[in-house]
Parts: C-alpha cells; sequence; structure tokens
C-alpha cells in the first residue's frame, strides 16, 4: 500500500450521485407496488374475463395512485431523510478527515502508521521528503535496506508493553529525532503504532554548544581540549598550555600515544575512549578521555592527573610479583577463614592447587598434632586484632608431615574493623628433620658418653685400686729407702770413723817417727 493517502471526490459528483440513486429508487418502489396491486387484484377476482382485466389494471394502478402517497410520507421519506442524513454526516467526516489530513501535512515533523507487520500504512509529506516513499515495502527494508527486522527496535517494543514509548533516533538522514510512539487498536481489531518523530538536530547542537562552553572552566586544575578531525588543538584551558597544548598545537606531536586513537572514528560514533600519557620525565602520569561530539566534528580530551594512583597500582604489582614469587607461603582468609587467595608457593607445599585451595579453610592442613587450646590461643590472638606467631605442624594433601614458622595477622578496612587474615609460612620441615637428627644424634652421643664414664669409671676404679698398691709399694719402698738411707748413713759414719781412726794411728806414728801405718788414697785403697 501506498505511504501517500489518497485524494476524496468533487462535490457535485456526489450530488449527481446522490439524485440518480433517488430517481432509482422512486421507479423501484413504484414499480414494487403496481407490481403487488396487479397480483393482489388477479387473486381477489380470480382470473375474470379480459374486460374485467382491464378493470382490475385500472384499479390496481388507482390502488397505486392514492396508496403511494401515504407509504412515502409514512414509510419512505423517513428513510430517504435517515439516508440524507447519512450522507451529510459522512461528508463532514469526510471533509474533517481531508482538513486531518492536510494537518498532519503540514506538521513540522513526520508521523506514520506503522502495522504490526511493518508496513507503511500511513506516512505524512515531511516523512516522505525525508525518508521517500514506501511503496510497498516494509519499514526496515526501504529504510535501511534490510531483509530482517532490527534486532532491537525501540518502535515495535510498545506493541509488548501497549504504553507510549518515546526515544531518541538517528534517521538515515543523519539528523536526530525525538520520538513518541502510541500503540492503539483498529476498528478492524489490528493493533498500530502510530509513531510522531521530531527533528531535534538544532536542539542538539544547541546542547553540545552549551555544553562546549561548559567544559573549559579557566580554573580547571586538569587539562581540557577541543580538537578538530585532524587532531589540532582548537581551544585549552590553561593546565592544558601548561603541558604545551596550545591552540593550534599538533595533539600527537606532544602526545605521541594519541597516533593510536582513531581520532576520525570517535568523533563519528560520539564513543568515549581513553588512552594512558607518561610526561618524558617520567613526573606525571595523565588518563585522557576522549570523546567525540559527532553534531560539532569535534572531539573533547580531558586529563586526570593518576601519578599516585598508578604509583600506588606499580607498588602493588611488585608486592603481588613478590608474593607470588617469593618462597613463603601466603594465604589470605576472610574473617570467617576461608581461603580466598593462595600463592604459588603455597600449591607447591601443601600439594593443593589454587582452584582446590580456594573456598576452603585451613582445617583441611590440620595435623591433629597440636590440642585445641592452641587452636583457641590462636584464633584469641588474631580476632583481638594482635600478631599470632608460632611453629605449626600441618599436613600436605598426600598425608606428609610439613612444618612452619607461621604468622597470621589480621587485616582492616578503613573504619579499622577486621576484614581478612594474612598469613605467611616459612617451610622448616628440613630444619626441624635436622634438629631431630641433632637431638638422636645428641641422646645417641649422650648414652655413648655416659657408657664411656662409666667404662671410665670402672678404669679409674681399677687405675684407682693400682694406684693404691702402688702408693703401697710406694711407702714400702720409701720405707727401705729410708732404712737403706739410715744404713748408709751408718755406714759413711762408721768409715769415717775408720778415716779419723787411720788418721789418729798415722799421726801417732808420725810423733814415733815411724811411717804411716795406714795410706790415706781413697782411690787407690
Amino acid at each position: 500500500m501506498n505511504a501517500k493517502s489518497s485524494p476524496s471526490h468533487a462535490v457535485p459528483d456526489e450530488l449527481s450521485l446522490k439524485r440518480s440513486f433517488y430517481v432509482r429508487l422512486l421507479f423501484i418502489l413504484i414499480g414494487s407496488i403496481f407490481f403487488a396491486e396487479v397480483v393482489a387484484m388477479s387473486l381477489i377476482y380470480e382470473l375474470p374475463p379480459l374486460p374485467y382485466q382491464y378493470i382490475t389494471l385500472i384499479d390496481a394502478g388507482t390502488m397505486t395512485i392514492l396508496i403511494f402517497p401515504v407509504l412515502y410520507f409514512l414509510s419512505f421519506r423517513p428513510l430517504i431523510l435517515h439516508i440524507e442524513k447519512r450522507q451529510k454526516a459522512e461528508k463532514a467526516v469526510k471533509e474533517e478527515r481531508q482538513r486531518f489530513n492536510d494537518i498532519l501535512e503540514t506538521l513540522p515533523g513526520y508521523l506514520v502508521l506503522l502495522t504490526a507487520d511493518y508496513h507503511v500504512t500511513f506516512a505524512n509529506r515531511f516523512f516522505r521528503e525525508r525518508f521517500g516513499e514506501s511503496y510497498g515495502q516494509r519499514c526496515y527494508e526501504y529504510l535501511f535496506g534490510r531483509s530482517q527486522p532490527c534486532e532491537i527496535c525501540e518502535t515495535y517494543k510498545v506493541l509488548n508493553t501497549l504504553k507510549p514509548g518515546r526515544w531518541e533516533w538517528t534517521g538515515p538522514d543523519g539528523r536526530n529525532y525525538d520520538v513518541y510512539d502510541y500503540p492503539f487498536t483498529d476498528t478492524d481489531g489490528s493493533t498500530l503504532i502510530l509513531e510522531m518523530g521530531i527533528d531535534i538536530t538544532h536542539q542538539k547542537l544547541a546542547e553540545a554548544e552549551s555544553r562546549e562552553m561548559a567544559l573549559f572552566p579557566a580554573l580547571n586544575p586538569d587539562a581540557v581540549l577541543q580538537v578538530d578531525i585532524a587532531g589540532r588543538v582548537r581551544k585549552s584551558n590553561p593546565a592544558a598550555v601548561q603541558l604545551g597544548l596550545d591552540i593550534g598545537t599538533q595533539l600527537t606531536e606532544v602526545i605521541p600515544e594519541l597516533c593510536e586513537l582513531d581520532l576520525p572514528a570517535c568523533i563519528a560514533t560520539g564513543v568515549t575512549q581513553q588512552i594512558e600519557w607518561e610526561t618524558h620525565l617520567g613526573e606525571r602520569i595523565l588518563l585522557w578521555k576522549v570523546r567525540g561530539v559527532p553534531e560539532l566534528g569535534l572531539a573533547f580530551l580531558y586529563s586526570k592527573d593518576i601519578t599516585i594512583r598508578r604509583h600506588a597500582e606499580r607498588a602493588v604489582h611488585q608486592l603481588s610479583r613478590i608474593v607470588e614469587q617469593t618462597e613463603d607461603t601466603v594465604v589470605v582468609t576472610n574473617c570467617e577463614g576461608v581461603i580466598e587467595y593462595v600463592n604459588p608457593a603455597f600449591e607447591r607445599l601443601t600439594g593443593y592447587p589454587k582452584e582446590e585451595a580456594l573456598g576452603k579453610t585451613p582445617r583441611v592442613l590440620k595435623s591433629d598434632i597440636h590440642d585445641i587450646e592452641f587452636y583457641r590461643d590462636m584464633w584469641n590472638t588474631i580476632l583481638t586484632g594482635e600478631v599470632f606467631q608460632s611453629e605449626i605442624a600441618n599436613r600436605k594433601k598426600n598425608g606428609e608431615l610439613y612444618y612452619e614458622v607461621k604468622t597470621i595477622a589480621p587485616l582492616r578496612d578503613a573504619q579499622g574493623k577486621i576484614t581478612h587474615f594474612l598469613a605467611t609460612g616459612k617451610d622448616i620441615t628440613e630444619h626441624k628433620l635436622d634438629e631431630e637428627k641433632l637431638l638422636k644424634a645428641y641422646d645417641e652421643l649422650e648414652l655413648r658418653v655416659q657408657n664411656r664414664t662409666e667404662e671410665l669409671r670402672i678404669a679409674n676404679s681399677e687405675l684407682e685400686d693400682e694406684i693404691n698398691v702402688r702408693k703401697r709399694a710406694e711407702a714400702e719402698t720409701q720405707r727401705y729407702m729410708e732404712e737403706l738411707k739410715h744404713f748408709n748413713n751408718a755406714m759413711v759414719g762408721r768409715e769415717l770413723r775408720m778415716i779419723e781412726l787411720k788418721k789418729e794411728v798415722n799421726e801417732l806414728c808420725e810423733s814415733l817417727e815411724q811411717p804411716p801405718r795406714y795410706s790415706l788414697d781413697f782411690e787407690k785403697e
């Protein structure tokens, strides 16, 4: 069906049709009455002879002439008046519809009637001039050249809700329309959509210009730029000028990273993009958001100093790398003790992969070596906000025992409430095993020392006995030596006395002038 409405017939044609209709009706009525009278008279007179037939015809004609005025005024005239009244009402409706169509044709916006099967049953002049005639095609066929309905059609959503809808639409002509959709039921029971669209392109441009004026506060501490499709700065605030982005500057000369940005596409689509730029000295890190304004054919760039945030992120990333690469186990649980994070060292040590450990509690590692008091003391310590540190024995997934120096510290939020616990563990299993070996060796050594000591005690006892025997022998020897010495002294005294006597004899011989009787040469003697 053509979208354009057909014109109404001329008034003189309608009057002539009415006259011909009344004339035909009159002749039909007269003929019907005459025929009825003839039949009635024939039945009454039971087919009289020929002279009487003429009399019947005369009577029927007379009766027709007499009865017709009565029937006309009693029956036919009210019917004719009703028909005339109805025809006048139809004429008034047609004239009103024509006036309404004329008003619709002169509306400054488009107005269309759409069926449930996407056909356009009516379109005003504004719509036809902007988008052309439909020629029986569906709306998606002649407006967008599609073979299927649009995936998301705001217009036909009102068929589901049966409530009026409003939305903004960018038509095939590239202009913006404020669209109103009204669902209603036609006289035949079918559902139609009355859609009205108002061109708001100039309004959008005015709004964009108003936004543009609001985008350049002189005291804005962040840089704000307006650039054209070629990437040349058209406007810049003082903060942007300090970065070397003055009016007329080519954007990519100052910020080479923006070469990666598809500025024409950004302006054409109005999509917001962002890019990070670090100043050449690395003093500041700026995040640039680029928003295209298709109505103006321009783009606006807004900077935000994220230096502190980025440094913090780098520190967190570095800390994360340290946590991921450290040989100590790291476990983060919520305040109920449910594991939310484990590092690779935990996986390697315990044998539990991260996917299996998450959502569980550290009780899966329990070795049953520590008593309940140990764990009660641990929870009391960390729940009061203090750090718990102790050696702890746990079991791996394969049941093997291992030892850790465990440190558990509470983590608090900005309000000081404990939200998580951070547990780190240093594997001391080898140290523990070495310590056990050392203790075992110490025990063995102590046993050996005890055995040796006992042996030495016995040997010492035996030695003491030998010493006592020797001491007794030495004492005996000493006594003998004393006696020998005494005897020797006695012998020496006797010899000395003999020498003295010999000297006296020799002296006596000398006094008698005799030769010495005894020689005093002890060596010769």
